[in-house]
């Protein structure tokens, strides 16, 4: 199949990836977890792999790979991204499942086929539903805030890092003549 000029290829029932013709995508299983990452043929690597958007969460999986000479900081953001992004995706997982349960429940009290609720009937839901779950969305959204901050500050640091490594290594080249 193609879309707009180029080429697509069937990944599962529900996505489809475009291929262009500087890169290729690599496939890995971690986790349980089917990830893909697109990498630029000119480099060869990549350090991360998204998943398929799954669809019960409605969350593309992100899985930061370990690279050579990763530092301590490299390391613990890593782990911390991973980490917050399973976390993130088993949240809205349940949250999910547990508004799914909601709606079902509602259709069957009102002996109505789940497709012919109507708009009032669920607004009414939602409503309630966010009613029930305001402390623990709140709780969340507490957390989601300190670990995304954590998250900004560890990534500053290896910005630093690597952009401290990359001006040592263009000047080692000028001391030694090469370029």
């Amino acid at each position: 199949a193609e879309y707009m000029g180029r080429k697509m290829y069937k990944l599962n029932d529900l996505n489809f990836l475009w291929i262009s013709h500087r890169c290729r995508h690599q496939y890995k299983t971690v986790g349980g977890v089917k990830y893909y990452s697109k990498i630029d043929l000119k480099r060869d690597n990549s350090t991360e792999l998204r998943s398929a958007l799954d669809p019960v969460s409605n969350i593309r999986r992100i899985h930061i790979v370990e690279i050579p000479n990763e530092t301590a900081v490299h390391r613990k953001y890593r782990e911390l991204f991973n980490s917050t992004n399973s976390w993130h995706h088993d949240y809205w997982t349940e949250r999910n499942r547990e508004f799914e349960r909601g709606r079902s429940e509602i259709a069957m009290k009102l002996n109505v086929p789940l497709s012919k609720l109507t708009n009032e009937q669920l607004s009414e839901f939602h409503h309630q539903f966010l009613l029930a779950n305001h402390k623990k969305q709140k709780e969340y959204n507490a957390e989601w805030y300190k670990v995304n901050m954590k998250l900004i500050s560890l990534a500053g640091i290896v910005t630093l890092i690597n952009v401290w490594r990359y001006f040592t290594k263009m000047l080692k080249f000028k001391r030694n003549g090469k370029r």
